[in-house]
């Protein structure tokens, strides 16, 4: 005869085993959202340190980036003075549209229209060998100086000419809240239900 405790116990531990199922099964949701949330409190305190950006000064192009931004351009490097001390910092960040048409019988052509914090760019490229300029370079060419926002307290945290737009960062903070709910709600849907 089976006693009442032994019964409790067996189905306890198919419940852990259907559990550690189902939560193998929602791990990537769940590290996917705490993902999400590391970026945002990584870039996010960037973000917000630009938005408390309290002082001005002139920076001056040095060079630019060597990782293209948005797949598109190489960001100048600035630099800037602050209390004697030398900071980098990278921009101006444009909002970029880009266009690229890449046959064998066209010639290497890159036109560019700047409209406020949009960079438009209109590439024609030769498929066989296909040469790019970086817009950015021409409008901001080495020694160019550009103004500098950037934080008293912490003076590495700037921005050049304008800021960047939050939107990321409200929605990768949004995205991580909304993907950690979802695996969590349905662990708990999956393993209270059954």
């Amino acid at each position: 005869m089976v006693s009442e405790n032994q019964v409790r116990n067996y189905r306890r531990g198919i419940n852990l085993i259907s559990f550690l199922k189902v939560f193998v099964n929602f791990l990537p949701v769940i590290i996917g959202g705490i993902s999400f949330l590391v970026i945002y409190l990584i870039y996010g305190r960037r973000y917000i340190a630009k938005i408390k950006s309290d002082t001005q000064t002139e920076g001056t192009v040095i060079g630019y980036s060597i990782l293209q931004y948005n797949n598109a351009v190489n960001l100048p490097k600035v630099e800037y003075t602050v209390q004697g001390k030398k900071y980098h910092t990278y921009g101006p960040r444009y909002f970029i549209l880009t266009k690229t048409r890449k046959l064998p019988w066209n010639n290497n052509e890159t036109n560019y229209l700047v409209k406020g914090k949009k960079l438009y760019i209109n590439r024609n490229m030769n498929s066989v060998v296909g040469v790019s300029i970086n817009p950015l370079s021409n409008l901001y060419p080495m020694g160019t100086k550009l103004p500098v926002h950037y934080w008293s307290k912490k003076p590495k945290r700037a921005y050049v000419l304008f800021p960047e737009s939050l939107k990321t960062v409200y929605f990768a903070f949004g995205s991580s809240l909304l993907i950690i709910f979802y695996g969590i709600y349905h662990l708990y849907k999956i393993y209270y239900l059954m």
